[in-house]
């Protein structure tokens, strides 16, 4: 008998992944679900890049490709990169990986031994602690409270070092706040893992997407003479809303991609072929449309933040970019439940809101912060509307303790 393995036993589920399947499955049955839980762009693949895969498919681009990804998708992520980061990168600093995702997890396996430590500042993305134990090594969780915007600090980063810390992870704009580290920000805290002697690990998947005149600023950008100390994650999955073609990159060291290069050669063998051909028209082509998608989500946003804001027992954070809205819902543990019993955490607050009024968040607890929300606003305006007065119908039927 094939027994599974005691790691795997205790890893937990993706929590986003679980509330969009419970979401897709009352759909199924019938009902009108209003699903404010996926990370999913809801505007499809600019015609461009779909055009890029289709001829690929036609031009035989169907067998694999190298380990470490197309070269001609190297070469374009090297140029690219070397322009927004101010450094001159070559393919050999690039791997290709099945999305950003992959890259995080590859990027683990290749760089930390057991009983190594990483630095996870929270509220964090809900897969970054579990990725850090597969690779046997302990995340280092640390608060970042709502009064400091949600963002590490670097006195906290040092508060937090030991001599097994081998990394931080910076995620700028933030899954799940939205917060967005300024350049000030970025370098107190930067300088100070350098100093430390700690590697800084930039997950930068949702670089593009701000608001409100917010900059991104990429942590290797502030020291491109020192790439050895730095790996930046991203891909093409947010920005340009290609989820589901799994192509994300890690930029790093020669020593960093080919150790990562031997996990994928053991592995996945990389994406497809024709996937990898449309990053690169990704790439190099037209961006003419984001203008435009980044003035819906901020006009989403500002609704759902006005709707959110008048229901009682619940405060947004004011995101500055990706496209989620992270609530302080709290007060509402406290209420009670049509049966009577209090709510009592924030996945059964999720819970009620389903099952109630049909309306999927992600609880706060998956993201390390209990008592709180994540709501996602790629989503029509017209959901987002009725969304927001769904939750406040169900909010109403909250009785006081």
């Amino acid at each position: 008998m094939i027994r599974v393995s005691k790691k795997i036993r205790e890893m937990e589920s993706s929590p986003t992944l679980e509330i969009s399947a419970l979401a897709a499955e009352l759909k199924a049955a019938g009902h009108s679900v209003v699903a404010f839980a996926a990370g999913q762009p809801d505007f499809g693949t600019p015609g461009h890049i779909c055009d890029a895969a289709f001829q690929a498919v036609r031009d035989g681009f169907t067998g694999y490709t190298a380990t470490a990804g197309l070269p001609e998708l190297r070469s374009a992520v090297a140029e690219v990169y070397s322009e927004r980061l101010g450094l001159a990168l070559t393919p050999s600093n690039v791997v290709v990986t099945v999305g950003a995702k992959n890259a995080l997890g590859v990027f683990f396996q290749a760089s930390l031994d057991p009983g190594d430590e990483v630095v996870v500042p929270a509220p964090y993305w809900v897969s970054y602690p579990t990725m850090v134990r597969s690779a046997s090594a302990r995340p280092v969780i640390v608060e970042c409270p709502a009064d400091a915007g949600y963002l590490l600090s670097a006195d906290a980063l040092a508060g937090s070092v030991t001599p097994r810390t081998r990394a931080v992870i910076v995620n700028s704009p933030s899954n799940p706040t939205g917060s967005v580290y300024s350049r000030d920000e970025m370098s107190a805290l930067v300088d100070r893992a350098l100093e430390l002697g700690i590697a800084v690990l930039s997950d930068e998947i949702y670089e593009d997407l701000l608001f409100d005149g917010a900059g991104h600023v990429s942590p290797l950008s502030l020291h491109p003479d020192r790439l050895d100390d730095f790996a930046v994650v991203t891909g093409v999955s947010k920005t340009y809303a290609m989820t589901g073609w799994r192509i994300g990159w890690l930029i790093g060291s020669p020593e960093l991609v080919k150790a990562m290069a031997k996990i994928v050669g053991q592995t996945t063998s990389g994406p497809a072929t024709f996937a990898q051909k449309a990053a690169v028209a990704a790439l190099k082509g037209d961006r003419g449309f984001l203008d435009g998608w980044i003035e819906q989500y901020r006009a989403r946003r500002d609704v759902m933040i006005e709707g959110i804001s008048r229901i009682e027992g619940m405060s947004p954070h004011v995101p500055r970019g990706a496209f989620y809205l992270w609530v302080d819902a709290s007060p509402l543990l406290e209420r009670l439940l049509p049966d009577g019993s209090p709510v009592g955490s924030s996945k059964a607050l999720a819970r009620y809101f389903l099952e109630e009024e049909h309306v999927a968040t992600v609880p706060g607890s998956a993201f390390g912060a209990e008592g709180h929300l994540r709501l996602s606003f790629a989503t029509a305006m017209q959901d987002v509307e009725e969304g927001v007065a769904r939750l406040a119908r169900a909010v109403e039927r909250l009785a006081a303790p």
